[in-house]
């Protein structure tokens, strides 16, 4: 009877820690490149020398590590006070050319975080994590989070969130969801929704 219960505790250790593995995989080559593109395309005429990358990225669970924090919520994706599917359905009437599929495709991998493990195809020195943010060799710095990419099958359509903080130029800092379009081989901004500002 000991065997049969350390087999099934040993078991469900193993289901558990492949779940929770599956939660923080890392960034795929199409993320990356995008989140990249996102940056480079919204995020440019700062004084900066440096990003500082999230060591993962920002979810609508409200859960994990991000540097940027906004009413509760690590990584700014939304407040505590705003529910999940009241953020999908803004951004369903934010972005009406979106396709459903890259909506849903950007719902489920928006629930949980991936491992930032690399630096962003950006021209612009960078670290990844908080230490960052206070290293006096990276000052001022720019201090990123952005979201898992949601794209259509095809992957014509993607939508991603971005929040960055300016520590030199506070009217710099803000959160928005942006819907992109690759058109002909280019990926452009085809609407942004911004959620957040500093004044």
């Amino acid at each position: 009877m000991k065997t049969a219960t350390a087999m099934f505790t040993s078991a469900a250790l193993l289901l558990a820690s492949a779940a929770a593995q599956a939660q923080i995989a890392a960034l795929t080559d199409d993320e990356v490149m995008l989140i990249g593109m996102a940056v480079s395309l919204t995020r440019t005429g700062g004084t900066e020398k440096a990003a500082v990358l999230p060591s993962e990225t920002s979810n609508l669970g409200c859960e994990g590590r991000a540097p940027v924090t906004l009413g509760g919520c690590p990584g700014a994706m939304r407040t505590a006070k705003v529910q999940p599917d009241d953020v999908l359905a803004w951004l369903s009437r934010q972005f009406p050319d979106a396709s459903p599929e890259v909506i849903a495709d950007f719902r489920e991998k928006a629930q949980n975080s991936a491992i930032v493990s690399r630096p962003l195809p950006i021209n612009i020195m960078q670290t990844i994590g908080e230490q960052g943010a206070t290293d006096p060799a990276l000052q001022p710095a720019f201090v990123l989070d952005f979201s898992r990419v949601g794209f259509n099958p095809a992957k014509t359509e993607a939508i991603v969130y971005i929040a960055g903080v300016s520590q030199n130029e506070p009217k710099r800092s803000y959160g928005e969801y942006l819907y992109l379009r690759n058109d002909a081989g280019t990926w452009k901004v085809a609407a942004r929704a911004r959620n957040w500002s500093f004044q």
